[in-house]
């Protein structure tokens, strides 16, 4: 009688021990939480898994045809803040070149252009400047060809060619941000 209480018992104990050695590799395994406040990025996988984390985010709060890209925003990101290594990126949390015209809220001169009539907008977080740059291609009057394409489909080969408003470049813009988006199918697999 004592021996089968101690088998049962061992049973339970062994069953609790391998509960709890579920629960720990279970822990264990789950990704970091992202931080939000990053400022600086390791490498460039780390940006990317970042600014895809952001975006995740900001989607989640969009109905379906607000959405975009993530390989878009990725890649734009990559495109005005140099993987975010920019001056902007580092002290402004600002990977996408956002100007204001006012200045009421933070914001930073550029450097090359002390006499600019604009500033750079300063965000609290990147993922702020992410959340910014889609409310900006969801409302802006000069991305509505883009929201009109991105009704046809969400790829970002397809659509970049529509955001040649978003810099003084136009077409060599574009023409840049497809090459990114390629670089990072080629070697990072977003």
């Amino acid at each position: 009688m004592v021996i089968a209480i101690m088998n049962i018992m061992l049973k339970g104990f062994t069953k609790l021990l391998l509960l709890l050695l579920l629960v720990f590799v279970t822990f264990s395994l789950q990704a970091k939480p992202v931080d939000w406040r990053t400022t600086t990025f390791e490498n460039k996988e780390h940006f990317l898994k970042y600014i895809s984390a952001c975006i995740l985010e900001v989607n989640k709060e969009l109905p379906i045809e607000q959405k975009v890209s993530d390989e878009l925003v990725v890649a734009t990101a990559v495109l005005e803040s140099a993987w975010g290594t920019s001056r902007f990126a580092l002290e402004g949390n600002n990977l996408y070149g956002i100007k204001t015209w006012t200045k009421t809220g933070p914001n930073m001169l550029p450097l090359e252009n002390q006499g600019a009539n604009f500033s750079v907008r300063v965000f609290q977080t990147k993922c702020d400047s992410v959340k910014e740059y889609v409310r900006i291609l969801n409302n802006h009057p000069a991305h509505q060809d883009f929201r009109t394409k991105r009704l046809e489909t969400k790829n970002a080969l397809y659509l970049a060619p529509f955001l040649n408003n978003y810099s003084e470049l136009g077409e060599e813009y574009t023409k840049r941000l497809v090459s990114v988006i390629q670089y990072i199918r080629k070697h990072y697999g977003i």
